[in-house]
């Protein structure tokens, strides 16, 4: 994945937005992250009480913040994923047609600044999902990464759908031909190819084991149950495709990546089960073995 930089990317946005007025909190030659983590009590004034014009910005920079790889450490990516964290929880972000805006906005703000990449906004949902208030838009967001992958997934709002609409668009995908990876060399194609494969195969596990998991938060406000539901049909099904996802990878790199194992054995055992509204499932590691 492309990194962000700090001042080709995050700078000229904010200086673009009211969060101008901020810059002069910050040491262009210290830790941007810890700066904003000690100024954030100053930012988030009267956020309660925000209109989406100020959100949205606000949104899109933490957003920015996340994805750039800023002295990669364990304690920085922590450290951002508090900050959205502590912002949602200061706004709305739950309500479907505010969660339909502020995703909108926010991919219009990423494509300016070239980080609205399939690989960006699964980061971004993988954090978003880790915040208190932030399913809803995680979702979305994983929505949206399918929808510029299958053709016949039709997405004109960032909504909550159901998983049986991925089930259909997946039915109508041509046959592929498994990708000829030749000697095993990673060209530049070859990388892209293999990147498209391992984003989509994440997706759809982070996308599951969103919907498949405890939402009786957003039950209780009215979120229609019919989409945390999967038909044990429909799970053979999506099974089936990953599997092939999976088998269309190079041996050498499944073998290789304890990842993918990972992802890809948690997905094998959310699909195994015909799931339950209203209840948790519980996934475990399981050995890899292609079928």
């Amino acid at each position: 994945m492309k990194t962000l930089s700090v001042r080709r990317q995050l700078f000229p946005f904010v200086k673009s937005t009211y969060l101008a007025q901020y810059l002069k909190y910050f040491d262009g030659n210290k830790n941007i992250i810890k700066q904003i983590a000690r100024n954030y009590t100053i930012f988030l004034r009267g956020a309660d009480f925000w209109e989406l014009d100020r959100v949205h910005p606000m949104l899109a920079a933490l957003s920015i913040l996340i994805l750039v790889e800023y002295k990669r450490t364990d304690v920085d990516r922590s450290l951002r994923t508090k900050l959205m964290n502590r912002f949602l929880d200061r706004i709305e972000c739950v309500q479907p047609m505010t969660v339909h805006m502020m995703v909108e906005r926010l991919l219009i703000d990423l494509e300016e600044v070239n980080a609205c990449q399939d690989t960006s906004l699964f980061k971004l949902a993988e954090v978003l999902s880790q915040c208190s208030r932030g399913r809803p838009l995680a979702v979305c967001l994983l929505w949206e990464v399918l929808h510029r992958r299958l053709p016949h997934l039709e997405v004109t709002m960032h909504r909550f759908r159901k998983l049986h609409e991925l089930v259909e668009a997946v039915k109508l995908l041509p046959a592929n031909e498994p990708p000829n990876w030749g000697d095993g060399t990673m060209t530049r194609a070859r990388r892209l190819k293999l990147e498209e494969l391992v984003n989509l195969v994440q997706t759809i596990e982070l996308l599951l084991r969103l919907l498949m998991g405890d939402n009786k938060e957003l039950l209780d406000i009215g979120y229609p149950d019919h989409f945390f539901y999967l038909s044990s049909t429909d799970a053979l099904t999506l099974k089936k495709w990953c599997l092939e996802l999976v088998n269309q990878m190079p041996p050498k790199y499944c073998d290789r990546s304890e990842k993918l194992n990972v992802t890809f054995n948690n997905l094998m055992s959310i699909l195994k089960k015909s799931t339950i509204p209203h209840r948790p499932v519980r996934t475990k590691v399981l050995p890899l073995i292609k079928e």
